[in-house]
């Protein structure tokens, strides 16, 4: 079961960027938590 206080995995949702000047459309996912950033 995941924890809110030190989550595995972390929850992106669905955007559009800009990259390498194409519009790219990125879908929700789940991915690895980023050690270096702390997001709660």
């Amino acid at each position: 079961m995941l924890r809110a206080s030190s989550p595995k995995s972390v929850f992106v949702r669905q955007y559009t960027r800009v990259r390498f000047g194409r519009t790219e459309h990125v879908r929700k996912h789940w991915r690895s938590n980023p050690n270096q950033l702390s997001l709660f």
